[in-house]
């Protein structure tokens, strides 16, 4: 499966498009999954799961794969592992079955990764960008920050990022969303906008939502996700 719509198909008005970060809040709390990372709530996690069921839905290669590593292999229970891994199965399942259902507009992107990916790993940062990303680090409460913090873009961002801008490349007549809690991704991201209205080598309609901009978004429509 991947992001490019069949020939002759309209394509949708908006797209969103998933980070990690996203999938481990809505897998919060299944099956005893507790990861090191922030936990943004029940709001978040219905408004996914309306993303799920009833959204255009890019999900990066990457990413599912990711998720699955930290879901299976970050944190593992030795004392009844069989027991252990088949919960983590049965929460891992109802993200599976909406990637692949057909009734779903989510599609799973597996197109072949550009040299883009390493650029975006290592150019160097717009004096903006940093300055972004550092007032974000310093807002932040002291337990929030970690060694690795401030960051920008790992090498697991990069290669996200370089799909997302693939996928909106592909579709430019679709606001593409990418959804993501990473601030210095979301930063980047603005950025690459700023730099498409001169540069076309960059989509002008790729934009970063976090995690409260999704809940917003799902709560004015007064809509409920049921993916459990």
């Amino acid at each position: 499966m991947n992001a490019t719509p069949a020939p002759n198909a309209t394509p949708p008005a908006e797209l969103f498009i998933l980070d990690t970060n996203v999938l481990v809040d809505f897998a919060w709390g299944k099956a005893g999954f507790t990861p090191g990372e922030k936990k943004y709530g029940p709001d978040v996690r219905t408004a996914v799961s309306w993303l799920l069921e009833t959204q255009h839905v890019v999900v990066p290669h990457i990413t599912i794969i990711e998720f699955a590593g930290k879901l299976f292999q970050e944190r593992i229970g030795i004392a009844d592992y069989p027991n252990w891994h088949r919960q983590r199965t049965v929460a891992f399942m109802p993200l599976i079955r909406a990637i692949f259902d057909p009734a779903t507009h989510v599609q799973l992107h597996s197109g072949p990764t550009r040299v883009e990916a390493l650029n975006h790993a290592m150019q160097p940062l717009q004096a903006p960008v940093i300055a972004a990303i550092g007032a974000a680090y310093e807002s932040k409460r002291p337990e929030y920050r970690s060694q690795r913090d401030p960051k920008a873009l790992d090498g697991v961002d990069a290669q996200i990022l370089d799909e997302a801008t693939v996928v909106a490349m592909s579709s430019p007549s679709t606001d593409c969303w990418l959804v993501t809690s990473d601030r210095g991704l979301q930063v980047v991201i603005e950025d690459i906008h700023r730099r498409a209205a001169t540069d076309g080598r960059w989509p002008a309609n790729l934009y970063p939502m976090s995690g409260g901009e999704l809940v917003r978004r799902h709560q004015e429509r007064n809509l409920r996700g049921g993916l459990r």
